[in-house]
């Protein structure tokens, strides 16, 4: 009966060492499995972050890109006012010069 004792103590020995195991398994699992539901917490609330960041520098530049395009515009505009006004002007330079030239003329008849 002693063998028969030591082997039973001996299976007992393994079934608490292989109960133990699985606990210190089961601990290490569990103690993985809540850091890495805090690092996915952590990278949930970055990629929120970033998602905001992204959405407020999209419209600015929208906003900005608005901007440009209106100065754009504002400038066609006005380089095509100062192109009227020069025209507009030497229309005025001609039209000055062919009175002059008229009056130059009547002048010299007058002579």
């Amino acid at each position: 009966p002693a063998p028969l004792q030591t082997s039973h103590n001996h299976s007992a020995d393994q079934h608490l060492c292989t109960y133990q195991c699985r606990q210190m398994v089961k601990a290490d699992v569990l103690d993985a499995l809540s850091k890495a539901e805090k690092q996915v917490e952590e990278y949930q609330t970055k990629l929120q972050t970033l998602k905001a960041n992204f959405t407020e520098s999209d419209a600015e530049r929208k906003h900005f890109r608005d901007k440009f395009l209106y100065s754009e515009q504002e400038l066609a505009a006005a380089k095509g006012r100062e192109k009227m006004l020069q025209e507009q002007l030497l229309m005025e330079i001609n039209n000055s010069q062919q009175r002059y030239t008229k009056e130059l003329q009547s002048c010299h008849e007058l002579e």
